[in-house]
């Protein structure tokens, strides 16, 4: 059965894991590369590709931050989707009484609440520069 509590380790067991726009828990190839070009040509550039590869990254399992959370769910869906189809919507304001595992959404972006004795921490898959960190989500 899947619960918050065992997103919470999925995501923390995966920390160091390189980000690429469109990953879903996969190795990265050439081929990829090139799809996610076509499909996202602003984000995914040639200069990103080139990033990628100078990062050593090709051959190596990537995920971006929506691919996170699917990995542990076996169902992809976008950072948007997941915020549409959620069952319940808390307030930021009120983070302190979230339980651990809650998925932490704000626009194009998702990460997972880790830690919430005193400081609030997430897991996220924060970008090609980062991969997947852990981060204070005041941050």
């Amino acid at each position: 059965m899947l619960t918050g509590k065992g997103l919470a380790q999925f995501a923390q067991k995966n920390l160091g894991v390189p980000y690429f726009y469109g990953a879903k828990m996969q190795v990265l190839t050439e081929n990829f590369m090139n799809t996610m070009h076509q499909m996202y040509p602003s984000t995914v550039t040639k200069a990103y590709m080139e990033k990628a590869r100078n990062k050593k990254m090709l051959g190596k399992v990537c995920v971006d931050c929506s691919g996170l959370i699917a990995s542990y769910r076996g169902r992809n869906m976008s950072s948007a989707k997941l915020y549409s189809t959620a069952n319940k919507r808390l307030k930021m304001s009120q983070i302190t009484s979230f339980p651990v595992g809650t998925v932490l959404w704000k626009q194009g972006h998702v990460g997972v609440l880790v830690e919430n004795d005193g400081l609030p921490m997430c897991v996220e898959a924060k970008g090609i520069d980062y991969g997947v960190v852990k981060t204070k989500v005041s941050d």
